[in-house]
């Protein structure tokens, strides 16, 4: 309909994707035929390693837009490959993973967050979203030959390639894993502080609020 080339992207499942499962879970006003309409092809593709420079290469020349689960793998291949993303999460932590790619300004997602008590009750937990046909049009095409994303892509790619590329993160990915998902030690020093110290709230009491007591109690 648009001429539009997506990548659909199932990294990190085996190289099994349930395709009934994706098209129940993008909400009740999309259908099999109102996706048939607006994707032009779907590419699905298993990322192996030693075929990471063919599919790379098949991506870059082949494809204009991730339409991504936005699991981290996923997103990777995506940013790395200087593609703009349409967010379409279906569980767990896609949902924050959504968010944030939207916010950085190299994406748009079809999930928008439901209010702040929802999101309280359920901060994972958002698989019955729904979204308007009219949604996935209008955002395909703020992003389609965007000058804004594009350049916003690329420096987020070479971010990525100048401290290490795909290799680097998936090293990364597993020294997570090796550490059980718990990176407390490695928590920047100002998380560490107490909230007084923080926010300096010791020196504002010293320096500030007794100094000004004293000379009142004084004056008085």
């Amino acid at each position: 309909m648009y001429g539009l080339r997506f990548v659909l992207t199932v990294a990190g499942h085996g190289g099994r994707f349930d395709i009934r499962r994706l098209f129940l879970a993008i909400g009740s006003g999309i259908g099999y035929m109102i996706i048939a309409q607006l994707v032009s092809e779907f590419i699905f593709m298993r990322i192996h390693r030693h075929r990471e420079e063919f599919c790379r290469n098949k991506i870059k020349t082949s494809v204009n837009i991730f339409l991504s689960h936005c699991g981290m793998s996923a997103t990777v291949e995506g940013l790395y490959s200087q593609k703009s993303i349409l967010c379409l999460p279906i569980q767990t932590d896609q949902f924050l993973n959504s968010i944030a790619i939207d916010n950085s300004g190299v994406a748009k997602s079809l999930f928008t967050p439901p209010c702040l008590w929802q999101s309280f009750l359920k901060p994972h937990d958002f698989h019955e979203y729904t979204f308007p046909s009219h949604s996935v049009t209008t955002k395909l095409l703020t992003m389609w030959r965007n000058i804004t994303y594009e350049q916003a892509v690329r420096i987020v790619s070479l971010e990525m390639k100048h401290a290490g590329g795909v290799r680097r993160a998936v090293e990364e990915m597993e020294f997570l894993v090796d550490l059980n998902g718990d990176l407390e030690r490695y928590a920047p020093f100002h998380s560490t502080l107490p909230f007084y110290q923080r926010y300096m709230l010791d020196l504002v009491l010293v320096y500030f609020v007794l100094p000004i007591t004293i000379i009142f109690i004084f004056a008085c």
